[in-house]
């Protein structure tokens, strides 16, 4: 199982221990070892949770100890303006300044691409994104 969480900075994800439910991040025994946050929440009981506050921007790879299938990536954002495509691939990104960005379409196999964009007053801006597929061998 996998799965991707968007946070801000100083924000707190919280680990659960579920039966039945799917959280954010599945424990008993979360950990991450990258450079933006490195922690480890520990074993704890059943229907218990336990948070980790994310202080800076950057990406988190997150780890049970215990289940070697199980991982989580947290991006930590220092800005409002991030969004995660609904399954057909499109987004909006509303209340972006005026002005030309970079914005850049990330995928956890796949890596980053980054585009410019000009956004001006009332007038929608469509970007085109295509992420590198390595060729099947």
């Amino acid at each position: 199982m996998e799965f991707l969480e968007y946070e801000r900075e100083n924000e707190v994800v919280w680990a659960r221990n579920f039966v039945d439910e799917r959280p954010t991040v599945y424990a008993p025994a979360v950990f991450s070892l990258s450079r933006t946050k490195t922690f480890d929440l520990g074993r704890f009981p059943k229907g218990k949770s336990r948070g980790e506050r994310f202080d800076k921007p950057g990406v988190v790879k997150v780890f049970c100890q215990i289940h070697s299938h199980m991982s989580a990536t947290v991006m930590v954002f220092d800005h409002p303006w991030f969004v995660v495509p609904d399954e057909g691939g499109t987004f909006e990104l509303p209340n972006v300044p005026i002005g030309t960005h970079q914005i850049t379409a990330w995928h956890e196999r796949l890596g980053d691409t980054t585009m410019d964009v000009r956004v001006e007053p009332g007038r929608p801006e469509t970007i085109d994104f295509v992420l590198p597929v390595p060729a099947q061998q």
